[in-house]
């Protein structure tokens, strides 16, 4: 009936560790200052995801794509996005690829800072990517795992929409 023990900063490099999770949501949100989309901390947020994803050797981009839901509420949003190669790639991984989508968001509201909703969840994503990057040798992931940290998920899913335009969705 009790969720497991957070693993230590000294768990074993292959497993998830809530306190090592809990050292990069520190470092994502070292202001716990609010960043709605478009506003210049959201911007520095962004940069501080890219950054730690960089840290862990993978290859972020940044979609920056017009969307719009059936509000309708319309902005520019700049999602995230990174892979991990896993023992199925084949070309690009579109929707029929089998590919595992961990998926976020990282823009807060106004009134605050964001540092549950998303925050823990987007250095969760962050954490169980490094863990995903110290498999044993040999131990190559059955499919390959998309990180997608979306934008606007406050201003009505706007960067889920977004995503649906990314040539790794379909």
């Amino acid at each position: 009936g009790r969720p497991p023990s957070a693993g230590p900063l000294d768990a074993p490099a292959e497993e998830f560790s809530a306190s090592r999770a809990r050292r990069v949501q520190e470092r994502l949100f070292a202001g716990n200052l609010p960043h709605p989309i478009g506003s210049l901390e959201h911007a520095a947020v962004r940069e501080r995801v890219v950054d730690e994803l960089r840290g862990l050797g993978l290859a972020p981009e940044v979609q920056e794509v017009v969307a719009c839901s059936p509000e309708p509420i319309c902005a520019t949003v700049r999602n995230v996005v990174a892979r991990i190669a896993g023992g199925r790639s084949s070309g690009p991984a579109g929707a029929g690829s089998g590919a595992v989508l961990l998926a976020t968001h990282y823009d807060s509201v106004a009134a605050g800072p964001g540092a549950s909703d998303a925050g823990a969840s987007v250095a969760a994503v962050i954490e169980i990517a490094r863990a995903l990057q110290h498999f044993p040798a040999g131990a190559a992931l059955g499919r390959d795992v998309i990180l997608l940290i979306d934008d606007g998920e406050e201003a009505d899913l706007l960067g889920a929409e977004g995503f649906l335009r990314h040539p790794w969705f379909g």
